[in-house]
């Protein structure tokens, strides 16, 4: 839930910069449509795509969740699936 909402935050923040020349409405609508990809996303999905936005820093990114390099690993080639606990974050 975490990565998501990293994911969301990330997406709201570059958003305006990309379509500064939309008016008020139209940039509401765009933010509600990228909060509805990323909750359609899936876990790995999201992990994968905050590894690409760190330039594959996977210590950076592990600190950032509070989880290990290792389980970042694990996560994206998919030999694990993620806790109830990581999707909180």
């Amino acid at each position: 839930m975490k990565i998501k909402r990293l994911l969301l935050v990330v997406t709201l923040i570059v958003s305006p910069f990309i379509l500064s020349s939309c008016s008020g409405s139209d940039e509401a609508e765009n933010r509600i449509e990228a909060a509805k990809v990323v909750e359609s996303r899936s876990n790995e999905d999201l992990l994968n795509d905050l590894y690409l936005a760190s330039d594959g820093d996977i210590e950076s990114l592990s600190r950032i969740l509070q989880v290990t390099p290792s389980s970042i690993n694990r996560l994206r080639n998919g030999k694990t699936v993620a806790t109830a606990k990581f999707e909180e974050k």
